[in-house]
């Protein structure tokens, strides 16, 4: 992904680099000055940085999905994913029990078996936990 991010910024300044157009302007030959080409470089290394950044800030972020509920300690859910009870600590506000969420944020291990995810924000609110039917 970044390789492609980073191929689209390397084909304007190649494109200025190698412009007939650069060089009629120029008058002398030279196709851009050597603090055009400096600016050029620090421009793609700098756009290179920032997306290596977001790349892994995003890769640290773990996603859970499934049903809110209410317990002793707080809210806790239970990711359909890996059918594992997480409580949610952060910014809960938002999050009310009984509903169906996409939630973005951070995996951490809790004492013995409890497991804690650090919520960083709401994804996706699915509307009210479908409620299991019973046979009579």
């Amino acid at each position: 992904m970044w390789k492609r991010s980073l191929i689209a910024l390397l084909i304007p300044v190649l494109f200025l680099l190698t412009s007939p157009v650069a060089k009629a302007q120029t008058g002398d030959g030279k196709i851009v000055s050597n603090a055009e080409i400096a600016g050029a470089i620090a421009g793609v290394a700098g756009a290179g940085a920032a997306i290596a950044l977001v790349v892994v800030h995003e890769h640290n972020l773990h996603t859970l999905k499934g049903c809110v509920s209410s317990g002793a300690g707080g809210l806790r859910m239970v990711n359909a994913g890996d059918k594992r009870s997480y409580a949610l600590t952060g910014d809960t506000a938002g999050i009310k029990a009984g509903e169906r969420v996409k939630l973005s944020g951070k995996k951490m291990k809790g004492d013995g078996d409890h497991r804690q995810f650090a919520l960083s924000k709401l994804t996706k609110d699915y509307g009210p936990c479908e409620v299991a039917k019973t046979t009579p």
